[in-house]
């Protein structure tokens, strides 16, 4: 089975996609007889709308595969605040920044100044890989930073953890994280076939930040120059994605020809997705269908209902505590903004 999870538009939402246990035959090995395995792809910054434009040109027929037939959570949506390292950690969790304590920035009551999360991946929840470690299961992941000495790669353990070395194009690129994923499932199928590993189940864990990547559109990344228009942002980003999407059907090809595949059950998802606010190069200026912010209306209207609604942007580095008469603190991550009423603190809420 697979299951998928997009996000439908920007950096607040998320969304997803899912396998069938019996998909149409491909060719390939015998299947084992053991524990299940659960193969966790996470592909940072997908939004839905990048799959809607990406089927409408019959670029990811893969990808529409695992849409049509298993299950597509098209109503999903990202945490707070959407942005990677925090909904990293909720992913990796299954939980919330409450439990994570990765909020990214945030105003501090009772220091009455804003704070900078550190460090920025940060997680104290329990991850999958450290539960599924706890519980006698291997672990094993691929770039998935998240579990990094967080159930994998820690000492003793190094071989369970893969940073996949570049390409032969010079990127470690999807390209490369896919390559790497085909060499260890051969590897720890012939491994297993002659007997040095017993059948039993175990994660393995995929990131991919090609699609942020390029959907940020700041800098050349991965060979894919920026854009000055959302049109060839949008084109990029497909075009990207009808790369992994092949990518990603040699690596479910290669899972059927190590006979491993009846026993995988796979999920695809993400963290956030993504929309054209401020973006362009960094050397140049944003692309002309750049939304403006609209964070000067907000505190305009805010500030309209009255005495005691006055507000002040903070950020870390800049100003970090309010002026006296302040009512609200704003404090800006991503698209979204945290307000807080200042001089409001009790330990006990």
């Amino acid at each position: 089975m697979v299951y998928a999870v997009l996000a439908p538009g920007g950096e607040r939402v998320q969304t997803p996609v899912s396998l069938p246990s019996t998909p149409p035959a491909l060719p390939g090995g015998e299947s084992r007889q053991g524990g299940n395995i659960v193969v966790y792809i996470n592909w940072d910054g997908f939004a839905k709308y990048y799959l809607d434009l990406a089927e409408a040109q019959g670029k990811v027929p893969t990808l529409s595969w695992i849409k049509n037939e298993g299950v597509f959570f098209a109503n999903a949506t990202s945490g707070i605040p959407a942005i990677t390292n925090p909904m990293q950690a909720v992913l990796a969790s299954g939980t919330t920044p409450r439990f994570t304590n990765n909020h990214y920035r945030y105003f501090d009551k009772e220091l009455n100044r804003v704070l900078q999360e550190a460090p920025a991946r940060k997680n104290e929840a329990e991850t999958l890989a450290e539960a599924a470690f706890r519980q006698g299961v291997k672990a094993f992941a691929i770039n998935q930073f998240a579990f990094l000495y967080r159930g994998t790669g820690w000492a003793g353990q190094e071989q369970t953890y893969f940073a996949a070395p570049p390409g032969a194009n010079g990127y470690d690129d999807c390209i490369a994280r896919f390559d790497e994923a085909i060499r260890f499932l051969h590897a720890f199928a012939e491994e297993m076939n002659a007997g040095g590993l017993p059948e039993a189940p175990f994660l393995l864990a995929l990131y991919m930040d090609d699609l942020d990547a390029v959907g940020h559109n700041m800098k050349e990344i991965y060979g894919v120059s920026p854009v000055r228009t959302e049109a060839e942002r949008r084109q990029a980003v497909v075009d990207r994605l009808a790369l992994m999407d092949r990518k990603l059907a040699e690596f479910i090809e290669a899972c059927r020809e190590t006979g491993l595949y009846e026993e995988m059950s796979f999920i695809l998802t993400t963290d956030h997705g993504m929309a054209p606010m401020g973006f362009g190069p960094a050397t140049g200026p944003a692309i002309e269908e750049s939304a403006a912010s609209k964070l000067p209306d907000l505190l305009a209207r805010i500030e309209a209902l009255g005495t005691g609604y006055k507000c002040e942007v903070l950020m870390p580095g800049g100003k970090e505590s309010p002026e006296k008469e302040t009512d609200i603190a704003v404090v800006t991550v991503g698209l979204m903004v945290q307000l807080s009423y200042v001089n409001e603190f009790n330990p006990n809420v």
